[in-house]
């Protein structure tokens, strides 16, 4: 996938909930490490998006996703952690 729209540009909060919906269909396809993947997008994104002001609307449900994706791919420690982010 071709990230240049948001690697040259002001990343916009669309973005992000494109992402999330690629990962959900990965997660749904049994492709965990690409939803995964999705889900490092998001969060190397979501600071720059915080910055201007503008935060993601829907970050709690986000976070709870993708502690269910860890907690599929073996790694409940790292489900705990976003479970417990998705209430912050």
């Amino acid at each position: 996938m071709n990230l240049a729209i948001h690697e040259h540009a002001t990343p916009y909060p669309d973005i992000i909930t494109s992402l999330y919906d690629l990962g959900n269909v990965y997660h749904e396809l049994g492709k965990l490490g690409k939803a995964l993947e999705k889900h490092q997008q998001i969060q190397e994104m979501e600071p720059a998006i915080q910055r201007q002001g503008r935060p993601h609307l829907d970050k709690a449900a986000f976070l709870n996703y993708f502690g269910s994706v860890y907690l599929r791919t073996g790694k409940p420690e790292k489900a705990l952690e976003k479970h417990h982010q998705s209430m912050i």
